[in-house]
C-alpha cells in the first residue's frame, strides 16, 4: 500500500490511497504538466509557477523544486542529481577525445568513456515521481522528501519500478529507521535488479532476480552487517557475502547501495559506499537479463531519499 504525500493529491488530482499492486495513474499528472509547459511568461520560462530569479531550474518544469544533493542546481536539470557538483563539470570524456554524454564527472559510471545515460532519477519529493511504480507488499508512503517503508511488523516489503530495464549502475541513498526487535533470522534492506515482478498483487514470495542487500543476523549482536549479492531462482540460487562494518544496524543509520552490472562478463557487483571501506562483493556466472529495479526490506523499516539508474 502506498500513502501519498500531504498536499500532493489536490495538486495532481490523484486518489488518497494507492492500493497494493496498482500503478499511479499518469493522466492527471500529464495534464498538469502540459498545462504549464509552454507558458510564454518571460519571468517564468518553464511555466512551473516559480519565477526565473528563484527557480533552481529556470528552463525545466519543476514546481516542487527538488534539489536532492543541495548543490543549488535542481534535480530536473542537474547532471548529477545525487552528488553535489555545483560546477556541473562534464569534461573527462572531452579530455579523452570523446563527446560529453551529459552525465557529470562526479557521478558518471564511466567518466572517461562516453555513452552513459540516466534512465531514471527519483528523489521522492512528490507523488508525480511515482508514475510507473508498484508497491505490492508492505505499507509505503511519501513525505518529507523520502519514500518510507513503515511495515515494522511485516517480514517482507517490496516496491519496484514497473519497467523492464538493463541497468549498468543502480545507486540508492537511504536511512535505516529501525530494526524489528524480538525476532530471529535476519534483518535485510537493499535493491532488486533484473527482477521479475510477483505473479499477483500482495505476493510476498521472493521474485526472481538479483538482490544487493545489507544483511544482519537477529537478534542484533555485535557481529556487524554484511553486504551481500544474491541470485534468486534464475538458473541457480547463490550468494556472496562480505563483512563491511563493525557496528550493528540501527535506527538512523545512513546507508547507500551501489549495484553494478557487467552483462558481458557477466557479473553483478554490490557495494556500500557509506561503509567505512568501499569493499564490494561479486556474483559471477550470472544469467543476467533486463527486468524491474526495486527496493526490498525484511524485518527493517527504511526511508529512501533517492534512487538513480544509469545505463548505456
Amino acid at each position: 500500500m502506498l500513502a501519498s504525500c500531504a498536499g500532493c493529491n489536490a495538486i495532481l488530482g490523484l486518489d488518497q490511497t494507492h492500493r497494493a499492486g496498482s500503478s499511479v495513474d499518469a493522466a492527471a499528472i500529464d495534464g498538469a504538466v502540459d498545462a504549464h509547459l509552454y507558458d510564454a511568461n518571460p519571468d517564468d520560462l518553464d511555466g512551473d509557477g516559480v519565477p526565473n530569479a528563484s527557480d533552481d531550474c529556470p528552463e525545466a518544469f519543476d514546481p516542487f523544486q527538488g534539489d536532492e544533493d543541495a548543490d543549488k542546481v535542481g534535480d530536473a536539470c542537474d547532471d548529477c542529481p545525487e552528488v553535489a557538483n555545483a560546477d556541473q563539470a562534464d569534461q573527462m570524456e572531452v579530455a579523452a577525445g570523446m563527446t560529453a554524454d551529459g552525465i557529470g564527472d562526479a557521478c558518471d559510471p564511466s567518466p572517461n568513456v562516453g555513452g552513459d545515460r540516466r534512465a531514471l532519477f527519483i528523489g521522492f519529493n512528490d507523488l508525480s515521481e511515482l508514475v510507473g511504480w508498484k508497491t505490492p507488499v508492505g505499507t509505503w508512503s511519501v513525505s518529507a522528501g523520502a519514500l518510507h517503508q513503515g511495515s515494522g511488523t511485516a517480514q517482507n516489503a517490496l516496491a519496484y519500478y514497473d519497467k523492464s530495464i538493463s541497468p549498468t549502475v543502480v545507486r540508492v541513498g537511504a536511512t535505516i529507521d529501525g530494526v524489528t526487535s524480538g525476532l530471529s533470522g535476519t534483518a535485510e534492506a537493499g535493491v532488486w535488479l533484473a527482477m521479475k515482478p510477483p505473479p499477483s498483487p500482495g505476493d510476498d514470495l521472493e521474485p526472481d532476480g538479483y538482490q544487493c542487500l545489507l544483511v544482519q543476523s537477529l537478534p542484533a549482536v555485535s557481529t556487524g552487517e554484511v553486504i551481500q549479492v544474491e541470485q534468486v531462482n534464475m538458473n541457480a540460487v547463490g550468494h556472496v557475502a562480505m563483512t563491511q562494518t563493525t557496528h550493528v544496524m540501527a535506527a538512523k543509520d545512513v546507508v547507500q547501495f551501489r549495484a553494478q552490472v557487467t552483462p558481458t562478463a557477466p557479473q553483478v557487483r554490490c557495494a556500500d559506499p557509506s561503509a567505512s571501506s568501499d569493499a564490494e562483493t561479486v556474483l559471477t556466472d550470472t544469467a543476467y537479463s533486463a527486468g524491474a529495479v526495486g527496493l526490498r526490506t525484511h524485518n527493517v523499516t527504511m526511508s529512501v531519499q533517492w534512487m538513480v539508474i544509469y545505463t548505456r
